[in-house]
C-alpha cells in the first residue's frame, strides 16, 4: 500500500496505524517505511502479507476510502506483488 501525503506528522502516522488496525491488517504487516523528497513529495509505504486482502472480506476501493478519509492523504495505491510458492 503506497500512501501519498502532503506532509508527515505524528497524527497522520497515528491515523494510518488506526486504519490498519480497524481493517484488521496490522497483523499482516511485513515492513513500513516513510520518506519525503524535497519536503513535499511524501510517501508512507506498507508491505503486507496478502492473506486478509485476498480473503475477499473487503474491497480495495473500501480500503482506499478509509485511508483517503484521513486529512493530508492525497492518494492511495494498492499493488499486488505476486509470490511464487513451491
Amino acid at each position: 500500500i503506497l500512501i501519498k501525503l502532503i506532509e508527515f506528522s505524528p497524527d497522520l502516522v497515528k491515523g494510518i496505524s488506526t486504519v490498519l488496525i480497524d481493517l484488521n491488517l496490522s497483523k499482516d504487516i511485513l515492513h513500513t517505511t516513510g520518506i519525503c523528497y524535497e519536503l513535499e513529495n511524501c510517501f508512507y509505504e506498507t508491505y503486507l502479507l496478502g492473506d486478509t486482502l485476498n480473503s475477499g472480506a473487503m474491497s480495495v476501493d473500501a480500503i482506499k476510502e478509509k485511508f483517503l478519509a484521513i486529512e493530508k492523504i492525497v492518494d492511495v495505491e494498492i499493488e499486488d506483488i505476486p509470490t511464487h510458492h513451491k
